[in-house]
């Protein structure tokens, strides 16, 4: 009897044990999930992390262009924007007109700088063509300058008194 009782024991212990090896991986199970689930979140949670940085980093190309200040652009803008409410208060349409309104300003510049630097060319060109006329007379005047020398031996004056007499004449 004893050994039967000893064997049922056995049994016994034996399915208690199962069973308790069978809710060990079944916690196990549930705490491998639930690790799974939080290194997954924490990985998101990190990238959204650098995501965020990225966005905090963001330079637009807006921040490199030099707009004409809020207070210029309000009192010289076109009228239909600066009495716009919504424009007032909305920064990004703000912005948005402030952009265009500068645009607008640049292709103005840009054409008055073509017609300056069209200007400044044919004065350059005039210039340029009363400089070879005036090289072109040198040669003509030291030729008179060197025929009139004979003259300058009779009248037995120089050119420098002859020079003289014109300036106190004017």
């Amino acid at each position: 009897m004893l050994l039967l009782d000893l064997k049922k024991l056995n049994r016994v212990d034996k399915f208690r044990c199962r069973n308790i090896r069978e809710k060990v991986n079944e916690s196990k199970q549930k705490v491998d999930v639930y690790h799974l689930q939080l290194q997954n979140l924490l990985y998101e949670a990190k990238f959204i992390q650098q995501e965020i940085g990225k966005c905090l980093d963001f330079r637009s190309k807006i921040e490199d262009i030099e707009l004409v200040d809020l207070h210029t652009f309000m009192a010289t803008g076109p009228t239909n924007v600066i009495d716009d409410e919504e424009i007032q208060t909305d920064q990004h349409k703000c912005t948005i007109e402030r952009l265009k309104f500068e645009l607008d300003e640049r292709i103005k510049l840009k054409k008055e700088l073509k017609l300056r630097s069209e200007e400044k060319r044919s004065i350059i060109n005039e210039v340029e063509a009363k400089r070879n006329n005036l090289d072109s007379l040198k040669p003509l005047v030291s030729s008179i300058l060197e025929s009139s020398t004979p003259a300058y031996k009779l009248l037995k004056i120089t050119r420098q008194s002859a020079e003289d007499e014109k300036m106190e004449e004017e």
